[in-house]
């Protein structure tokens, strides 16, 4: 488990953030600003309060998208995928593959 505090500085217009991927699954989770994350071809605006959960082996990018730095706290999970499917394994149940899910989709609005 690696977790840590990130800033994201805005970066002008023609400046694209570049896509990364590691193994394992990703929490961010904004304490300030807000940030746009993309993942898999999906972008989704997170603002204070706001998280996402996915998997990192999917390409993913931040890009603040305010006028000041965003903050957020990132736990990144490193860990291999498993060598069988969970199912398989006495004693536990299939978990779903992790998905982006922000505050406002938690919220109903």
């Amino acid at each position: 488990m690696d977790p840590y505090f990130a800033e994201f500085v805005p970066l002008p217009p023609e400046v694209e953030p570049k896509a990364h991927v590691h193994t394992g699954v990703e929490f961010l989770y904004v304490l300030a600003g807000q940030l746009a994350v993309l993942h898999g071809g999906q972008e989704a605006v997170l603002e204070p309060g706001d998280a996402v959960y996915f998997d990192s082996a999917t390409p993913h990018s931040y890009r603040c998208i305010g006028s000041k730095p965003a903050e957020a706290i990132i736990v990144a999970l490193h860990q291999a995928p498993a060598a069988q499917p969970l199912a398989a394994r006495p004693g536990i149940a299939a978990a779903p593959r992790p998905v982006a899910v922000t505050g406002a989709m938690l919220r109903g609005s």
